[in-house]
């Protein structure tokens, strides 16, 4: 999923490269990804001392950064003066796949340093959330510079916030809230789906509701959720985690789409297409399980970015020979595009910043599975109507 984003912030547009610049907070919440430098240390061999006098940083251009899938060590540098009434400002770093995470700073001689590691346990954390938050510890009227390492098995898109205690706790608290809201819809849908299973038998339910309940949990995986309420004490299981749900979620989803758009029968040649995402799938779950990390995570966006494709093709195919429910299914599927695409155009600038635009990919994921529910529950209906004209006739 993730390297479907950085493809598509690349066929948005390449924006123009400008000098690092200082940022001068004032007040609200801020994104600083133009104000930040990066460096790559491929050799992981710089020490802290190196990077205070590194002099080939590379100043990032777009407000989300983005770092490729690397084994590589990441250095970001920044300025900040804070011009604001608050005497505690925060970093956080919106990703909770990271590995490690460890903000380095001078003052008056003295090295400072705070890690945050995914390695740990969950309550070794000081602030009890799944992003890194870090002390700035610069009263207002005073200027710094920081140095940020981070190091990723993942893909790494980093939105970086900086505000106050306070601004930072509303911010996050609304977070939650949205996430409580997105949860609860999913888990609605598994409900009332396991229910309709129940009363019809019908075995697309089964498929269904497994494909919700994976892509429920690949989203607060990818959210950091997990960690925080199911692995914090197993921090190796929730790194697994990072590709096997999504792999679960392909995996149930490829089985439930064939059974929904009775490909098998309408499309034989185009469904032949879908074994081999189930075998990108499983092998990607099945690296991961074996330790090898970075090559299930190639695994795991091939085998999205070529689900898509075959989806796509055999559903157009399908409503083209006027299949009722294909037609529903595309507008589903769709509806969750719509929301990857506004989510990219926040990150490029292309759109601004604010709740819809910032959890607009969740909420196509939210509006993706209700309308597919409601797809499902037509599908059925059809079924049971051809069943009965065929009781009727003599």
């Amino acid at each position: 999923m993730k390297n479907i984003l950085l493809l598509l912030f690349i066929l948005i547009g390449i924006q123009t490269s400008k000098a690092q610049s200082k940022l001068v907070f004032k007040d609200d919440n801020t994104i600083i990804g133009n104000h930040v430098a990066i460096l790559e240390d491929k050799t992981k061999s710089l020490t802290v001392k190196d990077i205070l006098n590194a002099k080939n940083f590379k100043p990032s251009d777009t407000e989300t950064i983005i770092l490729p899938l690397s084994e590589a060590n990441f250095w970001l540098t920044f300025t900040i003066k804070n011009q604001s009434e608050y005497h505690k400002l925060l970093l956080m770093v919106e990703n909770s796949s990271l590995d490690n995470s460890e903000l380095y700073y001078k003052r008056n001689g003295i090295l400072y340093f705070q890690k945050i590691s995914n390695t740990k346990n969950f309550s070794a954390r000081k602030y009890k959330h799944q992003h890194a938050i870090f002390d700035l510890n610069l009263s207002n009227g005073a200027e710094q510079t920081y140095y940020l390492k981070v190091n990723s098995s993942e893909q790494m898109f980093l939105p970086i916030y900086l505000g106050s205690d306070i601004k930072m706790s509303e911010f996050l608290n609304n977070h939650d809230i949205f996430w409580g809201v997105l949860i609860g819809i999913l888990l609605v849908m598994i409900l009332y789906n396991a229910f309709l299973y129940i009363s019809t038998k019908d075995i697309s339910y089964i498929y269904y509701v497994l494909y919700t309940l994976f892509t429920l949990l690949t989203q607060i995986t990818l959210s950091g959720h997990s960690f925080k309420y199911i692995f914090s004490e197993t921090p190796f299981l929730f790194h697994k985690a990072l590709v096997i749900f999504p792999g679960l979620a392909g995996i149930s989803g490829v089985i439930f789409i064939r059974l929904f758009l009775q490909s098998e029968s309408r499309t034989p040649k185009l469904n032949h297409l879908f074994i081999l995402s189930l075998l990108l799938y499983s092998s990607a779950v099945l690296l991961r399980i074996l330790g090898f990390d970075l090559i299930s995570y190639r695994l795991i966006d091939i085998a999205a970015i070529y689900t898509i494709v075959v989806i796509y093709v055999v559903a157009i195919t399908i409503t083209a020979q006027g299949y009722r429910p294909a037609k529903f299914f595309l507008i589903a599927w769709t509806g969750f595009f719509i929301g990857l695409i506004i989510f990219i155009l926040k990150n490029s600038g292309l759109l601004p910043y604010n709740t819809f635009t910032n959890y607009s990919m969740q909420l196509g994921t939210a509006l993706e599975v209700t309308l597919l529910s409601l797809a499902l529950a037509d599908r059925i209906n059809i079924l049971k109507k051809k069943k009965n004209n065929l009781k009727r006739k003599p």
